[in-house]
């Protein structure tokens, strides 16, 4: 059995077919009703100002408050596309995919050239499995971010579970020389690495970059074996505690005020 190794990043920007270390159920309606106390606290003076407390609130760890705020923020301005893309990208990140699609949507066209919304839609895409939507978005993500290292990321993922080793190694090691890489997120990718020079066969190279003897099992491995490998193929109340496949999220890599 793999050395258990914490979740392997699919940084969505808000960005996982599978959602990895995060739960939650999707909700029907656009509003999520938060804590009162929430709301009145979360009054704001304009979108930006409701992205940016919400920033604040999620890198302190409260994810609900910072839901608060922008769930005021959308009713307060239903059509800012920045307010929209912020919101829909924590409900993502939360797991609540119907309403995170419907705001998604929005933002997008509202502002197609939103990559960082672009990104998260390619995850939901891949969590509804949609695999060939999911590429078209996390390409024009990639374009439109000038490469970004978490679109990197997604993208070279995506390959990784479709067993386009070669593909997603090449993106990996671009995204790890990216002047846009966190430095908090290259644990996450060089370990999205391993994986795939694993299944190339190159381990003692993989080994170095996961700290850890990967499974010889992976070396030519099947899309199927992977998926098992990384945790992807069941739903995610289902998946094991391991070594886990994600997409960036709002958690890791918040996208700061639209």
């Amino acid at each position: 059995m793999p050395k258990r190794l914490g979740c392997l990043a699919l940084l969505y920007i808000s960005t996982c077919v599978m959602t990895g270390c995060e739960g939650g159920t999707s909700r029907s309606s656009t509003r999520l009703d938060p804590d009162p106390q929430i709301t009145e606290r979360a009054a704001v003076s304009s979108p930006a100002e409701a992205v940016k407390r919400a920033e604040t609130l999620r890198l302190a760890g409260a994810d609900a408050a910072a839901l608060g705020v922008l769930e005021q923020a959308y009713r307060r301005y239903p059509s800012h596309s920045g307010v929209q893309s912020a919101y829909g990208r924590l409900a993502l990140a939360m797991g609540h995919d119907e309403l995170a699609a419907r705001l998604l949507e929005s933002a997008v066209a509202s502002d197609p050239e939103d990559w960082r919304a672009l990104s998260a839609q390619g995850v939901l895409e891949w969590r509804g499995g949609r695999p060939s939507e999911a590429r078209g978005a996390l390409v024009k993500a990639k374009t439109l971010s000038a490469e970004d290292s978490a679109v990197l990321n997604n993208l070279a993922v995506s390959y990784l579970l479709e067993n386009r080793a070669a593909e997603a190694a090449s993106l990996l090691r671009q995204a790890l020389a990216s002047p846009s890489l966190n430095p908090a997120h290259a644990g996450r990718l060089r370990r999205n690495l391993a994986v795939a020079l694993a299944v190339e066969g190159n381990f003692a190279e993989a080994d170095r970059l996961a700290q850890a003897k990967l499974p010889r099992s992976l070396k030519h491995a099947g899309a199927n074996a992977i998926r098992r490998f990384m945790n992807v193929s069941d739903a995610p109340a289902n998946r094991p505690v391991g070594w886990e496949a994600r997409f960036a999220d709002a958690r890791q890599d918040w996208p700061g005020a639209q």
